[in-house]
């Protein structure tokens, strides 16, 4: 008798033994942005990197609307850190990074143009603070669902 209840604990128990051995590839950080809010980034960036009028090209601009940026992510506190997209165009990466409470009206922006020349060597306007973005000034761009 102790035996068949020894079976049918043991049987209850390890499917959620097994179960709780996940590898973590499916957790996701708490303080991270959602992936729709991670697109209202990109749009930010986009747009702010639309509005300047002498570092980048309409060529080199084009190139930013059509392809997605290489990401990285660092998170301080629930959705602050640092977020930074980069761009690899023909002739130069651009790299434009969000810091702080991000997408609120504290982020601020940082921009940072790297000229190729045979290999990455040559920057201009590294450190460049572009002025505050504000997400008022972005709604229009956000995804409404």
């Amino acid at each position: 008798m102790k035996l068949s209840h020894l079976t049918a604990v043991f049987s209850i128990l390890l499917p959620l033994i097994l179960c709780s051995c996940s590898t973590g590839d499916n957790i996701s950080d708490p303080n991270a942005i959602s992936d729709k809010e991670r697109v209202d980034m990109v749009n930010f960036a986009r747009y702010s990197l639309n509005q300047t009028k002498k570092i980048l090209t309409d060529e080199d601009k084009a190139l930013i609307t059509k392809n997605e940026p290489v990401i990285k992510e660092y998170y301080t506190g629930y959705k602050t850190g640092r977020m930074a997209m980069s761009w690899e165009l023909p002739s130069k990466k651009v790299n434009i990074i969000a810091t702080g409470r991000l997408l609120s009206d504290t982020m601020s922006w940082q921009l940072s143009i790297t000229k190729r020349e045979d290999t990455w060597t040559t920057k201009n306007n590294s450190n460049t603070v572009t002025e505050k973005a504000n997400p008022k000034d972005f709604l229009h761009l956000i995804n409404k669902p």
